[in-house]
Parts: C-alpha cells; structure tokens; sequence
C-alpha cells in the first residue's frame, strides 16, 4: 500500500528516534515526570517550547499569559495519563485584518502525546502537534525528550518544525479556522530547540530555553506582518515562576532579552482536591 507524504514524514521523523531512545531502559521506574510550569501556549513546558512532562490524570487547567506578541487564554486537559489537550483564544498583536484593529483574534487546539514516560537512563519522549485546528498562525509540530539530571534539574531537547522551526506556515486567506491542515505537518525541516528548569526552591522553578520561534506571519495574498513590535532579539527566553500550594501559579518571563510577559496558571484535579469533601474514607479505630 502506498503511503501518503505525510506518513512518510512522521515515519522518518519519529520511529528511528523512538526506536533509539526506547531502547536504552533501565531497571529501576521511575515517578511519572510531571510538569513544574506551563508554557505560554498552556502546555506542559518551557517558557515558549514545549517538553515531554505530563499533568496529573485528569488535571483540568487554564494559563493566561501576556507579551508584547500576544494575549493568549489556555485551557488544558490531561485527558488520558499521556494525552495532554489545549483549546486556546489568542489575540495576536501586530497582524491586521479587515477590521484594521491591529491584531486578529486566533481560535486553535493542541495535541501531545507522551510515548514513552522517563525510566532509568531513559528520557520521556513526547510528539506534538501545535495548533492543528486553527488559521494556522501557531501551527508547528515537535518530537521532544525530557530528562531528569538531578532532583532539581530537568533537561529537554527537541526537533520542532513550522513555528517552532522559525518557519510559520502561509496562511490560507479564505480559511477562518477549523481546518485540518494535515499535508502541513512535519513539512518545512526541522530546527532543534532546548530547555532548563532550575527547582530553585520548594515554589520557585527558574527557565532557560532555546526558541527558534521569530514570531512572523505570512498570508497566501502576499501580506506578511511581524508579530508584536519587533523580531526577538535573540533565540535565548528566560522565566522565573512561583507556585501558591498545589493550584496556583504566577510567571515572569522575557523573550529575546527586549521583550517581557507575564503569566498566571491555575490547575485542578478532582483526585488531590485542596480540600476534603467529606465522602473520604475514615481513619482506622483508635484501640
């Protein structure tokens, strides 16, 4: 049977690094990974990458965050224990339309699946789609490993196409959203990106990363806008974030060292409710 061009892509792109990185186990299992911050698209991840961590199953979430570039409203669902969902609203600065408002306002789902958790030697690998149903502005794709160094240190390394390439896919002028722009994915060459969380303290988690996102867009009719006031200065995003107990959590971050935002996150899970509902089992007799 003749295979499509996108399943050739994702076969060459994701079974040899799979199949490599799967083989290398170890004997001792480790905890699931379970993310220290979100990234401003309301994944697992970064500051603007994402990594191969989870939420907790059935973790239901939301992340706003602000940046020259863009006002972006996440909501995301650990929906299986390595299926991770995000349906985002984004006001995207810079971009014009035919309101001549000076941004658009953006509808789009993400999609990431956790393939393998981390084990011994073995790091957690995850592959990505980014805004799969949508204009397409955000649309890009990742395969990404995640590996725990030390207690307080985690390590990610990726390769990320559209977007996260540096390389934003022309936009369809007669598309509203809500297209399936499947003959896109993993098309354009990959470009690799990176991450490092610090858990400074018990609250604190402090990023690093490496973006290859130069925050562009380009229409099919010829137009192209940059996003925001200007193109990041450098590829290097710094973040800082603080968590309030088990739900709540506010972030600074700066993109390309000129540009800064701010974040906030709230995340539940009906299994660890902050507080108790009273349906709990009681505690053994006292003899």
């Amino acid at each position: 049977m003749r295979r499509s061009p996108l399943a050739r892509r994702l076969m060459a792109s994701t079974l040899p690094v799979t199949m490599l990185i799967g083989s290398v186990s170890g004997t001792a299992v480790a905890e699931p990974m379970i993310a220290r911050n979100m990234s401003t698209y309301g994944m697992p991840g970064g500051i603007d990458t994402p990594t191969a961590e989870t939420l907790p199953d059935g973790t239901l979430g939301a992340t706003v965050s602000w940046s020259d570039y863009a006002r972006r409203g996440n909501v995301v669902f650990q929906v299986l224990p390595g299926l991770t969902t995000v349906l985002r609203y984004a006001r995207v600065e810079g971009i014009n339309d035919y309101r001549q408002d000076g941004y658009i306002s953006d509808r789009s789902l993400d999609i990431r699946y956790q393939i393998l958790d981390e084990q011994g030697w073995r790091p957690a690998i995850a592959v990505g789609f980014q805004d799969v149903l949508g204009t397409g502005v955000y649309s890009g794709e990742y395969i990404v490993a995640t590996k725990t160094i030390t207690p307080t240190i985690r390590a990610s390394a990726g390769l990320g196409w559209g977007v996260l390439a540096g390389k934003p896919r022309t936009i369809d002028v007669n598309d509203e959203g809500g297209t399936l722009n499947a003959d896109d994915w993993f098309s354009g060459g990959p470009k690799p990106f990176a991450s490092v969380s610090w858990q400074a303290t018990d609250r604190l988690n402090l990023v690093a990363e490496y973006s290859n996102d130069i925050y562009y867009t380009r229409y099919s009719d010829g137009r192209e806008w940059q996003q925001g006031d200007e193109e990041p200065g450098s590829k290097l995003n710094l973040g800082a974030y603080y968590s309030f107990g088990r739900s709540y959590q506010v972030g600074l971050y700066t993109i390309g060292g000129e540009t800064f935002g701010a974040q906030f996150t709230v995340a539940l899970n009906p299994r660890e409710a902050p507080y108790p509902s009273g349906l709990e089992k009681a505690p053994a007799p006292v003899r």
